[in-house]
């Protein structure tokens, strides 16, 4: 619980400076490109992961076996996991990449028209590069979240994010749209060969033997991946489809102003699943030691995930005109329509992140698959339905529904399946009072090493 805590604490410091970071990086885009240009890379972004659609899923659950070969001290399991990583992951999307360039380059078609279409095209190989040394890159970081070594993972992350930002700003103004993509490379470049060497220091992995390839090892994390990465390959559809249909009924600038509202209020949610994701290590030993111990953990996580939810809903409900003035210049109303819509669907995905999770460590992924199936189906039918009659913000309405099924779905077929309880329980399960304590015991400790410092 000592590392769940380091490792929550660095969860969060990662995400505050990612945030920071990230809408600094959207503003810079606006105003020197224009709100078209966020719209342009939206597109593009949700385009490439269709590359995703294709992968056997070999890499997806390489966190629950890396934390049991950890809880086991089996290092010759965890590097044979680890190459399989590799195997699963380069090889393979170098190849789905150079399949797809031409038949995506002709799908932008769909979104996209006139002078957006050129400039589309001209990045689309560099956008397919910045896209396959991220997945290169999230491979390996989620090996140390799986080995226990969120902190590290997190340090890393905030040193990749802060040299992005400064090429970014060194390369925008003579390349615009393109130098972003060099400066995502060479971050994702440096997570790559950081993650690896924080692994040979922290745990003695050999970077030559992540090269040995194991049949029975890549066998095995396949069988149980295939069911995570169907479950990614669903959300990607999902992410894809909100930006081709809303392109599709209200334009690339509608994209744009529904990107800064939809990115605002994922924030909350990008928080929450990072902090959840060092959950997992511990909740897959917990499974192995004690299931009451497992399910009374789970009831703490559910009932401070829900709340927060709710706190981050009313939260990016209040400050979205001054988001709006801070990213557009002006408070737009179809923004702030927008930032409404998101603000629910994220409390709702939100929710349903600690049942998502608990499944994952247990290995029964069955209605996490179908909870995607259902924001993926409904998405594109609501999609169509009511951008035909409202245009965008009938999109954006249906965005919000689709997401409400799918947390049901997750929520209440998991709780049946694992015998987890349907709603958090703030009165017992909550736990404010240790939450504050724990907080006081922190600033103790911290003016105690002052005292000592002096």
């Amino acid at each position: 619980m000592k590392n769940v805590r380091k490792n929550t604490i660095w969860s969060i410091a990662e995400f505050s400076v990612i945030v920071f970071i990230h809408f600094f990086v959207m503003r810079y885009i606006v105003m020197r490109l224009g709100v078209s240009a966020l719209g342009i890379w939206a597109v593009l972004i949700s385009a490439v992961q269709i590359v995703r659609l294709f992968d056997p899923g070999a890499a997806a659950g390489v966190g629950r076996f890396l934390s049991l070969a950890d809880t086991a001290d089996d290092m010759l399991r965890v590097e044979k996991i680890l190459a399989t990583m590799f195997y699963a992951t380069v090889p393979l999307y170098l190849i789905l990449s150079i399949v797809f360039y031409i038949p995506l380059k002709y799908m932008l078609g769909f979104a996209m028209h006139g002078d957006a279409l050129i400039q589309g095209r001209a990045l689309l190989v560099f956008v397919i590069s910045s896209y396959i040394a991220q997945v290169v890159a999230g491979t390996y970081a989620s090996a140390l979240t799986g080995l226990h070594l969120g902190s590290w993972k997190s340090k890393i992350s905030i040193v990749g994010v802060v040299l992005q930002a400064l090429l970014f700003i060194a390369l925008i103004r003579k390349y615009g749209l393109f130098g972003l993509a060099l400066a995502q490379i060479a971050n994702y470049l440096f997570v790559i060969m950081a993650s690896i060497s924080a692994l040979k220091i922290k745990i003695g992995v050999s970077p030559d033997k992540l090269l040995r390839w194991d049949w029975p090892t890549f066998q095995s994390v396949m069988s149980f991946g295939i069911g995570i990465q169907f479950s990614e390959m669903v959300r990607v559809g999902f992410e894809m489809s909100i930006r081709f249909i809303m392109a599709r009924f209200g334009g690339v600038e509608q994209v744009g102003y529904y990107e800064i509202a939809y990115k605002i209020a994922s924030q909350a949610r990008v928080l929450a699943y990072s902090v959840g994701l060092p959950l997992v290590p511990a909740m897959t030993a917990l499974s192995v030691k004690s299931k009451s111990h497992l399910i009374a953990f789970y009831r703490i996580i559910y009932a401070r995930f829900s709340f927060f939810a709710l706190l981050s809903a009313l939260g990016i409900i209040l400050v979205s005109p001054l988001m709006g003035l801070l990213m557009l210049g002006r408070i737009e109303p179809v923004f702030l329509f927008f930032s409404i819509l998101t603000a629910c669907g994220t409390a709702s995905y939100i929710t349903a992140i600690p049942s998502g999770l608990i499944a994952i460590s247990l290995g029964t992924l069955r209605y996490n698959i179908t909870s995607a199936l259902v924001a993926l189906v409904s998405m594109i039918v609501l999609g169509f339905a009511l951008g035909n009659f409202f245009s965008a913000d009938g999109v954006a309405i249906a965005v919000v529904l689709s997401s409400l099924l799918a947390a049901l779905v997750t929520i209440l077929w998991n709780s049946r399946r694992l015998e987890l309880p349907d709603f958090p329980d703030w009165k017992s399960d909550l736990q404010l009072g240790y939450l504050l304590d724990s907080i006081r015991n922190w600033k103790a400790r911290g003016s105690v090493r002052a005292i000592n410092n002096d």
